[in-house]
């Protein structure tokens, strides 16, 4: 066991490399990205069902997953010529783009990816933006999956039992037992 402790080191050193770099990248922000994040959180948000008129709470779903907002409610005297991002709070469209991000510097899980965006050390978004990000970034997990088993293998050699271990490990990546078997099964040989 302590064996496989050390040998961890070298992974666990290069993965908070890996996330000071993305995070400087992320503050650094290119406005060409930015931009295209909006267009895309944008073409989300018009995707979504308008609105009631009432003043009750509005629901915002997506991904079979209902986002409850009592923060977001419109009005009778809303017009139609509003911005539809309007609907979506700026902390939910924020984690979605930091979201994106993330996601293209590096693999991540559906949870390792939510963690990161509601962790004290991370991004601190809320619970439920952190919940809306990973629902709608359009992220193909088990493709992530065997992105992660890859980078994996590149810095360190593993059976495929200590790499699937890895990948489903709540220590690890946190990839569900499905897509930790796909990404070994579609592993060059």
């Amino acid at each position: 066991m302590e064996k496989r402790n050390k040998s961890s080191l070298p992974i666990i050193l290069f993965a908070i490399v890996l996330a000071i770099a993305t995070v400087a990248l992320i503050v650094a922000g290119n406005a060409k990205d930015q931009e295209r994040i909006e267009k895309e959180t944008a073409a989300i948000s018009s995707s979504q069902s308008e609105e009631s008129s009432s003043e009750e709470e509005t629901e915002i779903s997506s991904s079979s997953t209902s986002y409850s907002s009592s923060f977001i409610s419109s009005s009778s005297s809303s017009t139609t010529s509003e911005s539809t991002s309007n609907f979506i709070p700026r902390e939910y469209q924020n984690a979605l783009r930091s979201a994106k991000n993330y996601l293209s510097y590096s693999a991540f899980s559906k949870q390792g990816l939510y963690e990161q965006l509601i962790s004290e050390y991370g991004e601190q978004y809320p619970a439920e933006a952190a919940q809306y990000a990973v629902d709608n970034c359009g992220a193909d997990w088990k493709s992530e999956a065997l992105e992660s088993a890859k980078n994996y293998l590149k810095y360190s050699p593993m059976s495929d039992a200590e790499l699937y271990e890895q990948l489903t490990s709540e220590y690890g990546e946190n990839f569900t037992p499905e897509e930790a078997q796909y990404a070994i099964d579609n592993l060059p040989k």
